[in-house]
């Protein structure tokens, strides 16, 4: 009997340290943390979404509004890069009907290197011209609907120029010493890039900026376009 009460004593006590000592929520770090940060991104659409109903009631809230988002914009995609050579190469060309398709790399900064597709129209130039932007596909530029965009354009007398943004298809930063991925995906590899530029008071959307801005200069060095 004396065995049978020392029993029901241990699990009993057993019982009453394993319960929680404070009445507070359990922590879940990869759940609160997401559920925190959400939280503080819409507390900060509201803020925006207030402001800019705010400065739509008249011009001069307006112009206003428009002038102090583009204050910021300024200070976000600050040019922190010194002018540098393009030193742009062809790699290859394809050649379809109506139309060809040049592969190029160019730099955007010094050893900073971009590759991109460039395609062209049969005829002569100078034509018009198209910098086509990519979203987050990883296959970025040979993503078959950012192609075939680029070919219908072709096809309607535009050179069109896509180029791989930082993170996706030939352009990954993060890699194994086999050219391999060690993120998740390319908006995975942003953010951790992203979090050490800033350090530096940069950010990985203002290389990306940069990187279609020298776009534009390559295209403006190209006999075919106008």
């Amino acid at each position: 009997m004396r065995n049978l009460y020392l029993i029901i004593y241990v699990l009993f006590s057993l019982n009453c340290f394993s319960q929680k000592q404070n009445n507070v929520l359990d922590w879940k770090s990869e759940a609160s943390l997401n559920a925190y940060l959400v939280q503080q991104m819409h507390q900060q659409y509201d803020i925006r979404r207030e402001s800019f109903n705010n400065a739509i009631k008249s011009k001069t809230g307006t112009i206003s509004y428009i002038r102090n988002i583009q204050k910021k914009a300024r200070s976000l995609f600050v040019d922190p890069i010194p002018p540098s050579p393009l030193n742009a190469t062809i790699t290859g060309t394809i050649q379809r009907n109506g139309y060809r398709i040049e592969k190029i790399i160019f730099e955007s900064f010094s050893n900073h290197h971009v590759t991109a597709n460039l395609y062209i129209p049969e005829g002569k130039g100078p034509i018009p011209a198209a910098l086509i932007f990519c979203g987050h596909e990883d296959a970025a530029k040979a993503t078959p609907s950012y192609q075939q965009t680029a070919i219908l354009f072709a096809k309607n007398g535009f050179v069109s120029f896509v180029i791989d943004p930082i993170s996706q298809s030939e352009r990954i930063q993060l890699a194994d010493q086999q050219g391999r991925p060690v993120t998740r995906g390319g908006t995975t590899e942003h953010t951790i890039l992203n979090a050490s530029s800033n350090l530096f008071g940069t950010s990985v959307p203002a290389y990306e900026l940069w990187d279609n801005v020298k776009a534009l200069d390559y295209l403006v060095t190209r006999k075919e376009v106008d």
